[in-house]
Order: structure tokens, then C-alpha cells, then sequence
């Protein structure tokens, strides 16, 4: 069940938006190339694997699970990209082991694919404004009389105390 259309992100590459995974949330798939620094690698760790799943869900696939700074992932990787293939070679119910093997043996430049979840806004709903506001004027007998009503942080009626003016209408 994938669904498959083209978006933008936000720096205007292209995305494959994979598939559905909840009412408010979608797997894009990035393509990212990072080249080796010599002190950084390629500047993330990894973890899970069919073997040692990262994820408490149980879900096998491996993740990224940190993404070091200045180091040549730094704004391309996000920790819990989930790595789809490392120069098209499938990394999908892949052992924790084979997963390292293959990214050792990719020499100093690698070409990931990768699945990374992204939550959308949540849809708008419209007020129906079609009837007219309540409106109420309370009017004080005297100084020590109170309108009995007590107003919450959005400003409604949050009490209307028994015995006072506003319980009265």
C-alpha cells in the first residue's frame, strides 16, 4: 500500500513520499550522499538490525542513532532516519553485523537511502459563526454586590456561583 507523489522539501529537492503511517504522519524518502572526513567517517552511528531492533515497536530496520556535529551527515542525516540502502545494496531485514560490513566496505564516498518520519499539521476546522453571539448585561444593585462569574484563561464562563446576580438570569 504506497502511495506515491512528488514534494518538495524544505530546501526545494525533490521527495518520494513513501506511504502512510498514521492519520497525521508520512515516511519521505531522502537520497543523500556523504563523503568520508578522516576524522569524523562518515559522521553517524548506527543501530538495529532483524538481530538487535532499535526500535521498541520491534521494528527491524537500522536506524541512524546519532548524527555528529560538524561531521559530513550534520544537516543531511536526522537520528531515527531509518537506512532503506548504502549504494543500492538493501539494508531492509538486514542483520546489525551485515549493516556495519556494509558501510565499512563502501569505501569514501556512500550514497544512502533513507525513510524519515514526518508528522503533518493537524487539519483546521471552521467555527460556525451562523448564530449570533449570547450576550448577557449584568447590572450591580450596589458596590458590594459581585457578578458571580468566574472567567477561565480563554475567557469563558468557567462557574457561575449560586446566590449572585449572574445565577439569577
Amino acid at each position: 500500500n504506497k502511495t506515491r507523489s512528488r514534494l518538495l522539501s524544505k530546501t526545494n529537492r525533490p521527495l518520494m513520499l513513501l506511504s502512510m503511517a498514521g492519520p497525521n504522519v508520512v515516511w519521505e524518502s531522502h537520497n543523500v550522499r556523504l563523503l568520508k572526513a578522516p576524522t569524523f567517517g562518515f559522521g553517524i552511528a548506527v543501530s538495529g538490525g532483524r538481530d538487535s531492533p532499535h526500535f521498541a515497536s520491534g521494528d527491524p530496520s537500522v536506524a541512524i542513532s546519532d548524527v555528529l556535529k560538524a561531521g559530513p551527515a550534520e544537516g543531511k542525516l536526522q537520528i531515527n532516519d531509518r537506512i532503506v540502502s548504502v549504494n543500492g545494496i538493501s539494508l531492509e531485514n538486514v542483520d546489525h553485523n551485515t549493516a556495519i560490513g556494509v558501510l565499512k566496505d563502501c569505501g569514501n564516498a556512500v550514497n544512502l537511502v533513507v525513510r524519515r518520519k514526518v508528522l503533518l499539521p493537524l487539519p483546521t476546522t471552521k467555527v460556525d459563526r451562523s448564530s449570533p453571539p449570547f450576550k448577557i448585561t449584568l447590572c450591580k444593585k450596589s458596590k458590594k454586590d459581585e457578578f458571580g462569574v468566574v472567567l477561565g484563561c480563554k475567557l469563558f464562563i468557567k462557574e457561575i456561583i449560586q446566590h449572585t446576580l449572574a445565577s439569577q438570569e
